[in-house]
Parts: C-alpha cells; sequence; structure tokens
C-alpha cells in the first residue's frame, strides 16, 4: 500500500498540531514502514529526516484569491492535485477535515481512499480562533461546508474525544463513512527525563503559546477570576507562565510583573520549567478538541487542576485524586486545596506518570492505532 500523508502542521516543531501531526505520522509509518510519503510545506520540510517528502509549494497570488472566493482555506490543494497527477496513492491520511473536505472529491477521482484524523471540531474551534469578526465569518462558514463534506465522503473519520464525536453527530448527522475515536498520544514519551529542580516555594506553572487567541482568553479569565484567589488561598505561592512569545503576556497584563510571577518565553525545554512546578494549571475556557498542554503536566508527574472545557479527553484521569476540574470560583478554590493536600502529604509522581504513559504514551498509542487498522483492514474499508 502506498500512502499520502498531508501533514496541516508542522510535526518536527512543539505545537500542539505538530505533536499530534506526528503521533499520527509515527503511528502509520510503524504500521506501514516504507509506504508512506510525507507532505509538507517546502519550507518546512527539514535537511535530514528518515520520511520521504513531497513538497506543497506557496500558492501564487492568483491562486490565493480564487481560493478566497471558492472557500479553499489553505494551501494545500493545488500541490496535491499535482502530486496525485504524478504518483498513484491507495489512501491519502489528513489531520483536519476543514483541510480535507475540498480534496475528497478530488483524491477519490485519483483512485485514492481517504482517512481523516479530526483533531477536533473545528467549526467550534474556528468560532473561538479569530477576534476579527470578519476573518471569523468567512472562516467559520467555510470551515462548516469542507468539515461537514469530510466527515460525510471520508472512507474513515477518527475522532480524539468521544465529545468530538458526539458534535459531529449532533451537528452533521449521520454518516456512511467508519467512525472511531481513538485518541492521541505523545510521540516523545520515550525521551522522558528526571529533573530534579523542584521549587521550594509552592508552584504552579502554566504553558502555552501565547500566539494562540485561545491561550490569551484561558489567561485572561485566570487573571480576572482566579489569581487573586490562589493568592488568597496560597498568599506566598509563586506562578510560571511557560510557551511561544510568553513574554507578550507583560504587555497584555501588566500587572503580571509581580514577585509572584515568572514568565519564561520560548523555552529550550520546556519539561525542565514544568517539572519546577508541584502543580499544573490549565485555564482554557473555550474552544474544543483534546487540550494537548495538559500533558506537560502530566509526564512531570505533576497534580493537574484544569478548567472544564480542557478536561475532555482526559475521562480516564478525572477521577484520580490528583486530577481537579474547575468551573467557577467554588470548584477551583476546592481543586486548589484538594492539591495543597496531596502535594503537602507527597506527590506520587511515578504513579501519575505511569498513568500517562499507559493512557497517551508513545508505544501504547501505537498499539492502538495497530488495532484500529486491523479492524478497518478486516472491513475492506481500506
Amino acid at each position: 500500500m502506498k500512502i499520502l500523508f498531508i501533514a496541516t502542521a508542522n510535526p518536527f516543531i512543539r505545537s500542539g498540531g505538530g505533536m499530534a501531526n506526528y503521533a499520527y505520522l509515527k503511528a502509520i509509518s510503524a504500521v506501514f514502514p516504507k509506504q508512506v510519503d510525507l507532505a509538507l510545506p517546502s519550507e518546512e520540510i527539514p535537511k535530514n529526516s528518515d520520511y520521504n517528502y513531497v513538497a506543497i509549494r506557496t500558492r501564487t497570488w492568483v491562486e490565493k484569491c480564487l481560493g478566497i472566493f471558492k472557500g479553499s482555506i489553505h494551501r494545500y490543494k493545488e500541490s496535491v492535485s499535482e502530486i496525485l497527477a504524478n504518483n498513484k496513492y491507495d489512501l491519502c491520511v489528513i489531520n483536519g477535515g476543514h483541510y480535507a473536505g475540498d480534496m475528497v472529491d478530488m483524491l477519490h477521482y485519483h483512485g485514492c481512499k481517504v482517512m481523516v484524523f479530526n483533531h477536533n471540531f473545528e467549526r467550534e474551534f474556528q468560532t473561538t480562533a479569530y477576534s476579527n469578526p470578519v476573518m471569523r465569518y468567512y472562516y467559520v462558514k467555510n470551515t462548516i461546508k469542507n468539515e461537514n463534506r469530510s466527515y460525510k465522503k471520508a472512507e474513515v473519520n477518527c475522532f480524539i474525544t468521544e465529545e468530538d464525536y458526539r458534535l459531529f453527530t449532533s451537528v452533521y448527522g449521520e454518516t456512511n463513512s467508519a467512525c472511531y475515536v481513538v485518541g492521541v498520544f505523545d510521540p516523545f514519551s520515550e525521551t522522558f527525563k528526571d529533573y530534579q529542580n523542584k521549587y521550594k516555594t509552592f508552584t504552579a506553572v502554566i504553558s502555552g503559546s501565547v500566539n494562540a487567541d485561545q491561550t490569551v482568553d484561558g489567561i485572561r479569565d485566570f487573571h480576572d477570576n482566579y489569581w487573586e484567589l490562589l493568592k488568597a488561598i496560597v498568599p506566598d505561592c509563586k506562578l510560571i507562565f511557560t510557551g511561544r512569545n510568553a513574554d507578550r503576556l507583560y504587555s497584555i497584563f501588566p500587572d503580571f510583573r509581580d514577585e509572584h510571577i515568572e514568565i519564561i518565553p520560548n523555552p529550550v525545554d520546556i519539561n525542565e520549567i514544568v517539572s519546577r512546578a508541584h502543580i499544573y494549571i490549565c485555564p482554557i475556557n473555550v474552544g474544543g478538541g483534546l487540550k494537548l498542554r495538559v500533558m506537560d503536566g502530566l509526564k512531570m508527574g505533576l497534580p493537574i487542576l484544569t478548567h472544564k472545557v480542557s478536561a475532555r479527553g482526559y475521562e480516564p484521569f478525572v477521577d484520580k485524586d490528583y486530577f481537579a476540574v474547575y468551573k467557577d470560583k467554588d470548584s477551583f478554590e476546592k481543586g486548589i486545596r484538594k492539591l495543597i493536600e496531596i502535594v503537602h502529604d507527597g506527590v506520587k509522581e511515578d504513579l501519575i506518570k505511569s498513568d500517562y504513559s499507559t493512557i497517551f504514551g508513545t508505544q501504547s498509542g501505537i498499539d492502538r492505532f495497530k488495532s484500529l487498522i486491523e479492524k478497518i483492514t478486516s472491513k475492506h474499508l481500506l
């Protein structure tokens, strides 16, 4: 079987989309070794890698203008058409229905079956991803069109969470496509290190890219509603913000120039930064899908306090004593006090890491994907 894997985010950089693309790429390459071509924007192709690449070129300005009118919201379609004209593929794997939707008919025309990984319910994500109302209207409108088409026409649709699958069926209706909830996994988990750098003062950490509106919105909610509450509960607490361009937070929230707050932008090793803390907080309160940043805390063995929106996809952890979910000030206080007690009694980091590896570890993810492929091929869907 010859497979075209279309990476819709750079799998070789640390980001939510990049991590998901790399996980799926790693899994499908393990199942079909030496049978996968990786389609990646030309400027993102690394010089040294084990993968066979096909380049996604930059669109001409004419193609961009036509794309705007046609509702083609990405650069892949023109290049994929050229790739298919010169290569024969049996299967195309794409992360994101809003990418797959306007290519699925073209792929079928060339005799290529389509497998889509729905990274989230993209319609929900796009609703909160753009602050500009014109951009939001345009992207949401075309996302709905393409995501619906992909969901209805692809041979296989995979979902990260049960909630995403429920949203697809409730909004877009039933489909003849084979649908599976497969989750995601950490493709880097085998490279974990143990750090001995815990701060003495009780410390919480928040990670994420400050380039993303959803991250800023979540931090704004934390700033407006929970930061003073946390300081009231733990007066001498310390809070770390880390991630891409985290220093932008100083201009967005001037009062973050506070002795209690440490902001570490663009960390070389985010695991080392996260491991300094005693608990991990995920304040993201908008959007859909699984918030991969929660994994930053779990894989370092930290107890978790997360907004209920970001608890989606972490159902196996919800009943763990080290995992707390909040939706308002009362539940936030209850969660913080519970985690403080756990920290005081001694966090069982090895237990948290073991639970994490069982559910999100690299090998468990690949094994889960192999089982999925066996199930799909037994039904002659691929």
